[in-house]
């Protein structure tokens, strides 16, 4: 069962047994949660788009390809306007397609202060963003910047740029590799 059918805390048979149980339209029509991606699996699958009954709008998602860009060059800043962080840029040459963007970078600095991360496709900053972040002035803070966006067919380049409200940010892979992590993932899915 994958992971985040897990963390809904039920069991497959208690999950195929309410929707099986909470209206006649609601059927699970395979035994294992893996086959739901094989066409055989479920009735009126064309492709990657099911084409009639309950599911009707709802799509599988293909993935095209996956990059990633893991830094190694050690990097600080005290600037209070984003910069470009080293080794965070992806050039990737897609169809019309959507991108799941990834981006995860430590801070550490003795002294602290804010520091923030934000994720621009083609020079232009992704809007809806989605930021979890490590408490504010401690010594080390782990921010990770999720996006989406839709895209066209052409290269597109995918970079983070990083900046403080005050003091310094340090991050420093030759030196402690696990702990100066950084690292940027993008997930091409064709619509």
């Amino acid at each position: 069962m994958p992971q985040w059918l897990k963390k809904l805390g039920l069991s497959w048979e208690q999950i195929k047994s309410k929707l099986e149980t909470e209206g006649s339209k609601n059927k699970a029509y395979d035994s294992d949660v893996d086959g739901v991606f094989d066409s055989g699996a479920i009735p009126n699958l064309d492709a990657s788009k099911i084409t009639s009954g309950v599911f009707s709008l709802a799509r599988i998602p293909s993935i095209t390809q996956i990059k990633w860009s893991q830094g190694t060059t050690d990097w600080s800043t005290t600037s209070t306007s984003y910069v470009d962080i080293p080794d965070m840029k992806i050039t990737i040459t897609t169809g019309d397609s959507i991108l799941l963007i990834i981006a995860f970078v430590n801070r550490g600095e003795a002294g602290g202060g804010d520091s923030w991360i934000r994720i621009l496709v083609d020079d232009n900053v992704v809007e809806e963003q989605f930021h979890a972040r490590g408490e504010d002035a401690q010594d080390l803070q782990a921010k990770t910047v999720i996006a989406v966006k839709s895209v066209s067919a052409g290269s597109h380049t995918v970079k983070v740029q990083g900046r403080v409200g005050s003091g310094n940010w340090a991050n420093k892979p030759s030196s402690n590799a696990p702990t100066y992590s950084r690292y940027l993932i993008v997930i091409e899915f064709k619509r």
